[in-house]
């Protein structure tokens, strides 16, 4: 699957985060609203913000975890752009109608393909829907190089290339940043008594630029030998989710999550029984199995009261396991869940 051929222009960065900084900048958004699901991941955001731009969350479909037509139509007239992704690899089914009414009203059309790089919907392939299209490579997507990632687009990357090359190079202390960022979320967002959370979001925002937003050297390199084993990568991602499928064993707590045609999988999603769901999760963790529960809803970190139902409910049921990792492995993982006594 040549993914460079749904586009004129692509343009390689530090990482996809980096894409929407360098789009919102090069379209000049900046004091404008920009749309984002309350579900889709903080990384996705920050740039926004360091574009000058306000981010507005809307509420999601509660099957899939994708936004919906219907759900995005009423902020028209209130946003100036959309940042719509393909979650957890599978495909947003109205991704052409919100296409098509962003066109007519105006709307900048991101569509972010972090996590669904080769996947296709309906009457097109992922990607080729937005004015712009982004795409991860870093960890843990459908192509894990460890960093970086791309934009394509039919529209000029003349000013996109200008304001790249303003950004800091990627270096030891961005990672350690980075590692103790990721380190510092996870304990706050795990330690549901403490009432810290919001001054810390607000007080370390202004100073994690450097996080989001950097040049790596020679990325484009190493992406491009890497998104050329793409049909490799997502025939292997599809079979190791079938053989999750296989195995898994669906109770009253615990069912499969399910993708749509064309979908190429982030990871094996189960949906748990929100009574059960923190019991689960510590009964595999003590026997060694990699388990997560992405995404949770993002609003918080940026000041968002609204409740946001769908998001909450996908949040409070959703766990994942790695795709690809050894059969055996997979093995191991499912039998531990077949037989946890709940």
């Amino acid at each position: 699957m040549n993914v460079w051929s749904l586009k004129d222009n692509y343009f390689c960065t530090g990482r996809a985060a980096t894409a929407i900084y360098l789009i919102l900048k090069a379209e000049n958004m900046q004091g404008k609203k920009v749309l984002f699901p309350a579900n889709i991941c903080y990384a996705a955001i920050y740039p926004a913000i360091y574009a000058g731009c306000e981010p507005v969350f809307c509420d999601i479909d509660q099957v899939d975890g994708n936004v919906t037509y219907e759900g995005v139509c009423e902020y028209i007239g209130q946003v100036a752009a959309m940042v719509i992704p393909h979650m957890y690899g599978n495909p947003v089914q109205d991704i052409e109608k919100i296409q098509q009414l962003c066109n007519r009203n105006k709307v900048l059309f991101i569509e972010d393909c972090a996590s669904a790089m080769g996947a296709s919907v309906n009457s097109g392939r992922c990607g080729s829907f937005g004015d712009y299209s982004i795409f991860s490579t870093g960890y843990s997507k459908t192509i894990d190089i460890g960093n970086g990632g791309f934009l394509l687009t039919n529209r000029s990357i003349a000013k996109i290339q200008r304001y790249y090359e303003d950004l800091p190079v990627w270096n030891k202390e961005i990672e350690e940043n980075e590692s103790f960022f990721s380190k510092l979320y996870r304990l706050i967002r795990n330690n549901d008594k403490q009432t810290l959370d919001k001054y810390i979001w607000k007080g370390i925002q202004d100073n994690l630029k450097d996080m989001f937003l950097y040049q790596y050297p020679k990325i484009d390199e190493q992406i491009q030998r890497a998104v050329a084993q793409l049909d490799a990568t997502i025939g292997l991602r599809r079979k190791k989710q079938e053989l999750y499928e296989n195995q898994i064993i669906e109770t009253e707590f615990i069912r499969k999550y399910t993708f749509y045609d064309g979908a190429v999988p982030w990871r094996f999603c189960l949906l748990v029984s929100e009574e059960k769901k923190r019991m689960l999760i510590d009964k595999l963790l003590e026997r060694k199995v990699p388990v997560s529960d992405w995404y949770p809803v993002v609003t918080p970190i940026f000041g968002a009261e609204n409740p946001y139902g769908n998001a909450y409910r996908m949040e409070k049921k959703i766990i994942n396991f790695p795709l690809l990792i050894d059969d055996k492995e997979i093995q191991r993982i499912c039998n531990i869940i077949n037989h946890l006594d709940l």
